[in-house]
């Protein structure tokens, strides 16, 4: 999830497939550890063109890396971002990522 100071949330745990990116075809992470993986990189990259201050080696992060860095099965609360706006560091973008399938407002507001 992507909550933005007075901003809807976006739930990015929807988003399309991007291997034929050039992502490798096989895959060394499995099910919801590569699944994770995917949308991380996607939310780096969005957030980065967005002109957050995101480091392109977290975009170019490889899967191996990142099973290496977060285990086969990722600790969704060690995959938290806090970042800034690049032009307004005062303007911040908190991403964290929720076991729950389906996510109401009560978390939110945590």
């Amino acid at each position: 999830m992507l909550t933005h100071h007075n901003q809807p949330t976006i739930d990015f745990g929807l988003l399309a497939d991007r291997r034929a990116r050039g992502a490798s075809t096989e895959m060394s992470i499995d099910g919801v550890g590569y699944n994770l993986y995917r949308v991380r990189r996607t939310v780096h990259e969005m957030l980065k063109d967005r002109g957050y201050l995101i480091d392109q080696a977290d975009i170019d992060l490889s899967e191996d890396s990142f099973k290496e860095k977060h285990g086969e099965v990722p600790v969704r609360e060690a995959m938290t971002v806090l970042v800034q706006k690049r032009d307004d560091p005062t303007e911040q973008v908190y991403v964290f990522w929720p076991a729950d399938p389906k996510v109401g407002v009560k978390p939110i507001k945590r």
